[in-house]
């Protein structure tokens, strides 16, 4: 099965790229000014007084001018015609009514004829090499498929549906066994795709492991069905000598209208990477999605005016951390607020996701560590007042992140000891080694290691044995379940697993003051939550201590 032909959107006659509802127009008209030139050449040479005082070589223009339009035919029938007006009916003198020698003008005429002929053989070559030029601009080398121009080439001004098939791991393959490999995995993907699809649907190569398909007449349910068969045949991994490689597939398909502001082809890469995002095989394009994308890479570029200066909208509140044996204020979570000069106060939930992918990850985590040790050096605070702030596995990834902590820490003259750094539990089934290197750097500091949202991920007691940490913070989830009897179990389990290993245990999001206290009779060391205080800026929670200390 082949699917291989390029659908040409151009005349392959013309030299020039003429959209083909223009090309009977354009030769039409290309005809008609030809005509003129040669009637007003025959004109010109009549007024001049014929072809014994006038130069007939003029009649090379239209005849060259045919040939370049109109390949051989045009340059013979050009010929023939400028052949005739400039013989039997062109005087050689026009004052003497001096006729031309039947010779003379059917000489020309060969001439005219000859290098119409040839000129049309030149032009054909010339015109097919351009061809060939431009399929191999719309080719793919690897596979030999169409590639993304020609798909955006056949699919520009139509209406239909797009799907787009995403296969992972071609990085992977590429960095284990070279780019030769990865090249023939990709050729073996494209026979297992052309292997159940129809003789008469082209399959486009668009980059790396993606591919398009363009369904002009189908629904969305025949859209779907197509894509459910890629997915069964894409199952198994690929045999690429002899190496077995395994894949994940996945697909998107547009659902756009005439009246839709996005193209078909971004609209069902949306759609993938709507899936990728949600760890889903399909997705079906929704124009919100990709208005949150266009959305978020705007506040990304806004977010990086933020970290260079320009701006004053990021700031810092803190959310007290208090001791549930004596009801004291520990300690706090510093939590980061961004006030946009357009949009106003904004969750992180609406920009983090989309920074943790990016370089700015690493810049805001540094300004946020900062700002932190900053408000912790201020001398109204206590001296054992230790001020939380959360890490991401990225920036634990990044060899020079525990010496810019230790940089910040000497440059804000304040101690390790009142600093702890929230790891998320789903961190520790990245790279084990990497993580427990950065995080013993950390500690050596003297710097507190937390376990944040524990319960959501993945963390076995092996990691919580070996690990350098210090902290367990038990998710809001479990807690704001209570008094469930399988949510009381679990608490109540983690609480005595993590003093039996020597942890202090933090519970999140505690709401209510009964439950902190049950939490305090279970054997939890500290608690957070709207029970006992909502974030707040750092002048308020210097308040609320003073506050704290009056009373005692």
């Amino acid at each position: 099965m082949s699917n291989m032909v390029i659908r040409k959107s151009m005349t392959p006659h013309l030299i020039f790229p003429v959209p083909d509802r223009y090309r009977g127009l354009f030769l039409l008209s290309m005809a008609m000014v030809i005509l003129l030139l040669t009637i007003a050449l025959y004109i010109i040479i009549y007024q001049l007084g014929g072809t014994h005082l006038s130069y007939v070589h003029l009649g090379y223009f239209p005849v060259l001018l045919a040939a370049a339009f109109f390949a051989v035919p045009g340059g013979v029938i050009a010929g023939l015609v400028t052949g005739l007006a400039f013989g039997p009916i062109m005087p050689l003198d026009v004052s003497a009514e001096l006729s031309q020698p039947t010779m003379s003008w059917i000489a020309r005429t060969g001439f005219f004829v000859g290098i119409g002929t040839l000129a049309g053989l030149l032009v054909g070559v010339l015109k097919a090499e351009i061809q060939r030029l431009r399929d191999s601009v719309l080719l793919d080398p690897i596979t030999g498929l169409p590639n993304r121009a020609a798909f955006m080439r056949d699919t520009a001004d139509q209406s239909g549906r797009c799907l787009v098939v995403h296969v992972e791991g071609y990085n992977d393959t590429i960095v284990t066994f070279g780019p030769e490999i990865a090249d023939e995995s990709q050729r073996a993907v494209v026979s297992r795709l052309q292997s159940v699809l129809p003789d008469d649907l082209a399959l486009y190569h668009l980059r790396s492991f993606r591919f398009g398909l363009w369904l002009p007449n189908a629904s969305r349910s025949q859209a779907e069905k197509i894509g459910e068969v890629i997915l069964q045949v894409m199952d198994q991994p690929l045999e690429v000598s002899g190496i077995s490689l395994p894949i994940n597939t996945t697909y998107g398909i547009s659902e756009t209208t005439e009246e839709s502001a996005f193209f078909p082809y971004q609209a069902a890469t949306a759609a993938v990477e709507t899936a990728l995002q949600q760890q889903r095989t399909s997705a079906v394009f929704e124009e919100k999605d990709i208005n949150q994308r266009r959305e978020a890479v705007t506040l990304l570029g806004d977010l990086k005016e933020e970290l260079s200066g320009a701006g004053k909208g990021l700031s810092l509140h803190f959310q007290p951390k208090v001791d549930l044996a004596g009801g004291e204020i520990r300690g706090a979570e510093a939590l980061l607020r961004w006030r946009h000069h357009e949009r106003g106060p904004l969750s992180p939930g609406v920009f983090m996701p989309m920074v943790e992918k990016t370089t700015l990850m690493a810049g805001l985590t540094r300004w946020v560590v900062s700002e932190a040790l900053k408000c912790a050096s201020d001398p109204s605070l206590p001296e054992d007042f230790v001020v939380s702030i959360n890490v991401s596995v990225r920036d634990l990834e990044d060899p020079a992140f525990p010496e810019f902590v230790r940089s910040a820490l000497e440059e804000s003259r304040v101690v390790g000891a009142r600093l702890e750094l929230e790891v998320t539990e789903t961190a520790f089934v990245e790279d084990f080694k990497i993580l427990f290197s950065a995080l013993n750097e950390l500690r050596e500091l003297g710097i507190t290691i937390a376990v944040d949202d524990f319960g959501t991920g993945h963390a076995s007691l092996e990691h919580l044995r070996h690990l350098p940490v210090d902290v367990l913070k038990i998710d809001r989830t479990f807690i704001s379940a209570l008094p469930a009897a399988v949510d009381t179990e679990i608490v109540k389990s983690t609480i005595l697993l993590a003093r039996a290993i020597g942890l202090e245990v933090v519970a999140e999001g505690v709401e209510d003051p009964e439950v902190g206290f049950q939490l305090g009779q279970w054997g939890c060391h500290y608690a957070q939550g709207y029970a006992y205080a909502r974030p707040m800026p750092l002048e308020k929670l210097k308040e609320s201590l003073t506050e704290e200390a009056c009373a005692e």
